[in-house]
């Protein structure tokens, strides 16, 4: 940590008086003031066009300059360094995210692809998308806060919406090479152009990484035949992706596919043995939208979906040699399994969607949005292969299909209807207003209603000044594992289930003291209620005793965000950000696990000249708590360094190097209680990345 911070000290004190002798002479002679500010427009907070400062919500924005000068290669990259959040590595080859002190393992986040929401209905939200290739991203919009009333279902800690570049944007083609460490390879190929009446655009990504080959100490069942630990763990990937987009005058076309395979960590019981789990998913979707005007008042705007996805599991669960000393066949012999327990299990999906928006101008000073929904989600070919009985684990000699008998999950159907109202006031010349509220009816677990208001306020002449008083609401249905899982000896779902609810209000302001300096902050209080948790006893009716699925957490958030962003030069900028977060779990009486109180980052920005660029940011996360009853101290404050270095425009070449973790800091994913004793997951250290990109 004192390394670190000598280091960026270092920096500070070089810098500062290489840019105050490059001063702009015309600054100087108060001739012309350089404007600075590159203030954003962004369309997730009311689904139209509004400056970032203007709009009713607090968001952050990551624009395609900022991609590109960080060295950030995919989506998960960049959440990574959204001040405020924090992305967990998890076990099985997912992330999860935790923003406002709501931890999530990615269903209480809203993930969209220009307003279409990248989800699937097992789990809540298609995690190998935050994988995506940021070649063709023109900006990242994130909500901080509930978002259920315009987005529905999973907008309840926050809303991420990846809006891509149009034929126009990109006007032209561009490949990209990129390699890092773990033999890290990714390739983008992304081509667009625009006529008077049509426009096409492609992005074809294709990216693997070889395993890290982390070694994990211990596992659950540490110290026991029924695993290998220690040893090393894979996480190689593999994944690639098409997005094509199609413009025709009113009429747009937008379809994508992915295709990815992924060495999971560790099995779900979070243990090793010789051969992995593999996870296989393929995704895609067609979208197609129609957007007229019926008068210079009224904008009416259609939009039809499909969604299809397919999920496989497939590996070993026991190591070799693994035995259950006892005849559960009834065939004279104990259950022996010389090569282990394989088992290969998955499912198919597909979604209908279609969503009408009328948007009518009433007068001057108001706007009335008016949508209406409606979606049918399937899942089906639900299938399970094992060579121990998922349920009385006997030796079937062999994959043994008990699809019919014994699937975990079952074929399930789900119909929402939903209807919002979204009406926008300038009130007066500084004020303006805006309330909303949404209805969602699902067929299988009942209704839900979302309101929301906001009130924007500019407090001096210049509008320099904005304050924002904010008050929204948010739920998140449950999905169909939560509702349906059965023939699980560990945990089984409940029809009965209710949507997870939050409720927040927000104050938050933004300041710009002059062309170089501004600031911002907020204070935000959040309850959240039938939070679905793991029961706390056991079935012993049945095989196995296994828990289930219940509505009964409750979490309150109290929290503070501050922040600045400093131009020391028209070519070099300064930012800090900081979060403190508390919350209480009330259903345990303790702090959230894994929500840190604070949060720190702050980071340079520097233009030698037109052509060359540096970055380097730091990222302090405070002590990470654990679980109630989890005896092991917390996890100790880590600050991480990232830095790139980048060439533009070198005919029509461009250049970067970016080192990630530059002082290879020790960074971990605790253990959950349920796996205690297992050690803690160290996560990839340093790692390099260089790339070239070739615009023609």
């Amino acid at each position: 940590m004192n390394r670190i911070a000598v280091f960026l000290l270092s920096m500070c004190l070089c810098f500062v008086p290489v840019v105050s002798f490059g001063s702009n002479a015309h600054e100087e002679e108060g001739i012309e003031e350089v404007l600075f500010w590159d203030i954003p427009v962004v369309v997730s907070s009311t689904l139209a066009e509004l400056e970032l400062h203007n709009a009713p919500s607090n968001m952050s924005v990551v624009t395609e300059k900022d991609i590109e000068r960080t060295g950030l290669r995919t989506l998960l990259d960049v959440l990574e360094n959204v001040p405020g959040l924090i992305v967990r590595d998890g076990y099985i080859g997912t992330h999860s995210l935790i923003l406002r002190g709501i931890y999530s393992l990615n269903d209480k986040f809203k993930l969209l692809l220009n307003g279409h929401q990248i989800a699937e209905p097992m789990w809540g939200v298609f995690t190998e998308y935050f994988n995506m290739s940021l070649e063709n991203v023109k900006q990242i919009e994130i909500i901080r806060g509930p978002g259920s009333c315009l987005y529905g279902t999973n907008a309840f800690a926050g809303v991420i919406n990846v809006i891509t570049k149009s034929p126009a944007e990109i006007n032209g083609g561009k490949v990209a090479v990129k390699y890092g460490s773990y033999d890290t390879r990714l390739v983008d190929v992304v081509y667009g152009k625009a006529h008077k009446t049509f426009g096409f655009s492609l992005h074809v990504n294709s990216q693997q990484s070889d395993s890290s080959d982390i070694s994990f100490e211990k596992d659950r069942l540490f110290g026991t035949p029924l695993t290998i630990a220690p040893g090393r763990i894979n996480d190689a990937y593999k994944r690639n992706s098409v997005y094509v987009n199609c413009q025709a005058g009113k009429f747009e076309m937008t379809g994508v596919y992915v295709d990815s395979e992924i060495g999971m960590n560790l099995p779900e019981l979070r243990y090793l043995t010789e051969r992995r789990m593999d996870k296989f998913e393929e995704f895609w979707f067609l979208e197609s939208k129609y957007k007229t005007s019926l008068s210079d008042r009224i904008i009416v705007q259609l939009k039809l979906s499909y969604d299809g996805m397919s999920f496989q599991e497939a590996g070993q669960f026991f190591p070799n040699g693994f035995v259950i000393p006892l005849d559960l066949d009834g065939d004279g012999d104990i259950e022996y399994f010389p090569n282990g327990t394989n088992v290969d299990f998955g499912y198919q999906s597909g979604m209908f969607g279609s969503e009408l928006l009328l948007e009518a101008r009433l007068s001057e000073r108001n706007k009335l949005l008016l949508g209406f929904l409606y979606e049918n989600t399937k899942t089906n070919d639900i299938y399970i292969k094992s060579e121990a009985h998922p349920l009385y684990l006997y030796n079937a000699d062999g994959l043994l299909d008990v699809s019919d008998t014994h699937a975990w999950n079952k074929n399930a159907a789900r119909h929402v209807t939903g209807v919002f109202i979204q009406d926008e006031w300038d009130i007066f010349i500084d004020w303006y207003l805006i309330m909303g509220a949404r209805y969602d009816h699902y067929s299988d677990i009942g209704y839900s209603f979302n309101p929301r208001c906001g009130l924007v306020w500019h407090f001096n002449q210049d509008k320099k000044g904005i304050l924002k008083l904010l008050y929204g609401s948010a739920f998140k249905a449950p999905n169909f594992s939560q509702l349906y899982n059965q023939n699980n000896p560990s945990l089984l779902g409940n029809p009965n289930l209710k949507p997870e609810t939050l409720k927040s209000v927000e104050l938050t302001g933004h300041y710009m003291l002059n062309q170089r300096f501004g600031m911002n902050g907020s204070i935000y209080h959040t309850k959240t209620n039938k939070l679905i948790y793991q029961s706390s006893t056991r079935d012993l009716s049945l095989p196995g005793g296994p828990k289930h699925y219940i509505n009964k957490g409750k979490i309150n958030v109290k929290g503070l965000e501050i922040g600045g962003k400093f131009f020391v030069h028209h070519n070099a900028s300064f930012f800090v950000d900081y979060s403190y977060t508390d919350t209480h779990d009330k259903l345990n009486d303790t702090q959230t696990a894994w929500v840190p109180y604070n949060q720190f980052s702050m980071g340079w920005d520097i233009s030698f000249n037109a052509h060359c660029h540096w970055n380097i940011n730091l990222d302090h996360t405070g002590k990470i708590p654990r679980e109630k009853g989890d005896n092991r101290v917390s996890l100790s404050d880590v600050s991480v360094v990232n830095t790139t270095f980048r060439l533009e425009n070198q005919r029509r070449f461009d250049f970067y190097f970016s080192i990630l973790n530059v002082f290879d800091e020790d960074v971990y994913t605790s253990a959950w209680l349920s796996d205690f004793p297992s050690s803690d997951m160290l996560n990839r250290g340093r790692m390099y990345s260089a790339g070239v990109s070739y615009a023609f």
